[in-house]
């Protein structure tokens, strides 16, 4: 199965069951809270979970507890791959700015501004691209081994990504990056507006109803099978 093929798989599954895409729709709504949010994150790994089972409808929701926990797991992995790098991106760049700024090489307000928003863009760049890749093969990765020490087995995650092809992989994270991309632009679209907050909420959550929720169980479809590419080799 080539890329277009799984882009085409993923499109239309989350139509495969609209109740179940529905109660989907609820949690990433409410996913402002805490406990909704973690449960979204279980429920996408279920959905690759169901997908390895060739599974091509959407999984029940049930035994919530294991979910929650499968969240956590997921909010685990995601700190390892995008929450650390994050902090040593920070890290670094306010060192090299405090550097800058104390050596007098920057005059100006402005000038000091730009200065330092292009090196937390290289410095980010540098740091984060890579372990951001990685992550989208480390969490199908979790959920096939069922141990979260998985998500740190970097040798396999290499050779699945080897077997995928590299080449197809990155193009695979840039159709997930460009969904996730698109509706973190709609979910701003309300605070960019002149609303009261309780409508900016209110906005917000309609768009993660019908918006988030379908690309949720897209990228929980497209990560599955994307991994199982890897895997058939």
């Amino acid at each position: 199965m080539n890329v277009s093929e799984m882009v085409a798989d993923s499109l239309k599954f989350p139509f495969s069951n609209v109740k179940r895409l529905l109660t989907l729709g609820i949690l990433m709504a409410t996913s402002i809270l805490i406990i909704p949010a973690i449960l979204a994150y279980g429920y996408n790994l279920r959905i690759i979970e169901y997908s390895f089972k060739d599974s091509n409808e959407l999984p029940p929701f049930n035994e919530w507890l294991n979910m929650f926990v499968d969240g956590l797991k997921y909010v685990v992995v995601i700190l390892i791959y995008r929450g650390i790098p994050a902090i040593i991106v920070g890290i670094i760049s306010a060192i090299i700015i405090m550097s800058i700024a104390f050596s007098g090489q920057v005059t100006s307000f402005n000038a000091f501004i730009t200065t330092s928003f292009q090196i937390f863009f290289v410095v980010g760049f540098i740091i984060m691209v890579f372990p951001y890749i990685l992550s989208f093969i480390a969490l199908p990765h979790i959920v096939k081994k069922d141990k979260l020490e998985a998500s740190v087995k970097f040798k396999d995650i290499f050779g699945i990504i080897k077997n995928i092809g590299w080449v197809n992989y990155i193009i695979a994270v840039v159709v997930l990056t460009a969904f996730s991309a698109v509706v973190s632009a709609l979910s701003a679209i309300p605070q960019l507006m002149n609303m009261g907050m309780i409508t900016v909420y209110a906005v917000a959550a309609v768009v993660g109803f019908f918006i988030g929720s379908y690309v949720s169980a897209f990228s929980g479809r497209f990560l599955a099978l994307i991994y199982n590419e890897g895997i058939e080799e």
